[in-house]
């Protein structure tokens, strides 16, 4: 599987085999209002999650934080908040 993010706030991850869209993760805001860009994205060594870091929201002070989901579920797990810096 491949992932990538989109500024527009979701992370898209790719069946390779098939080169088919497995499932569209969506990335927004604690409060919902907006969604944040992933940045960095990285697979789990079994493959069976990804993780996004979420870059801060324009002219606000959420963002700045680790989500995890489940590629198999499509479920979100974890979310890592109160990073200070830029991730």
């Amino acid at each position: 599987m491949v992932a990538a993010g989109y500024q527009f706030g979701m992370v898209k991850v790719w069946d390779m085999r098939t080169g088919s869209v497995r499932l569209t993760l969506p990335c927004r805001s604690s409060s919902g209002s907006a969604p944040l860009k992933p940045g960095m994205l990285s697979f789990s060594p079994d493959g069976r999650t990804v993780a996004a870091c979420s870059s801060r929201e324009i002219g606000t002070s959420e963002g700045e934080e680790v989500r995890v989901w489940d590629v198999v579920t499509g479920r979100r797990g974890l979310t890592l908040q109160g990073h200070s810096e830029l991730l």
